[in-house]
């Protein structure tokens, strides 16, 4: 075989182990990050949810509002939420469901924590495990609610006398997410 059909043959062969070769390289950059960007979300640790009455379904007309934080601690929940503007808060709870969604309870916020009376309104401070779900999440693991808090899956509820059904709701997010107070449908 002549010398430049040998030449021609092994240029093709090289060609053809960089194109290879990129692609490979390129389908590990791409699992690599998408790993990353799953293990970025199933490791969030803090949530949050802004409670307001507009944030019920349907939008109720009240003054009053509140924070909710949550953070992963070892095989807890560590919980607290700020309420101001009510003083009879009869239930607290996570339901799972989305924004625009009711759902059903699945842990009650009252009985995993202590509510006390502050300076116009109410603080709920607690902690909860996976023994404590109920519902849809019973028999679940803590991993299960950490990734429904993650994808804006579950929402605080805030029940007073004169609103059995909920006062108060919000989405719980990632901490740092945006916390709108307006539901999004």
């Amino acid at each position: 075989m002549p010398l430049i059909a040998r030449l021609h043959m092994q240029r093709n062969k090289t060609i053809h182990l960089v194109i290879l070769a990129s692609a490979l390289l390129s389908l590990l950059l791409v699992s690599t990050t998408y790993s990353s960007f799953t293990f970025a979300q199933n490791s969030q640790t803090k949530f949050r949810a802004k409670l307001d009455s507009n944030n019920e379904v349907p939008p109720l007309n009240s003054t009053a509002e509140g924070i909710a934080t949550f953070k992963l601690k070892d095989n807890a929940i560590n919980t607290k939420i700020n309420i101001t503007g009510i003083n009879d808060v009869t239930m607290a709870h996570i339901h799972a469901g989305k924004s625009g969604e009711n759902g059903d309870p699945i842990v009650d916020l009252l009985k995993t924590g202590n509510k006390t009376k502050i300076p116009g309104g109410v603080a709920i401070v607690g902690s909860f495990k996976a023994s404590d779900f109920e519902g849809a999440m019973k028999g679940k693991a803590l991993a299960a609610l950490q990734s429904a808090m993650g994808t804006n899956e579950t929402y605080v509820n805030i029940h007073t006398k004169d609103h059995p059904d909920g006062e108060i709701r919000g989405q719980i997010k990632p901490k740092g997410s945006s916390t709108s107070a307006t539901p999004t449908q």
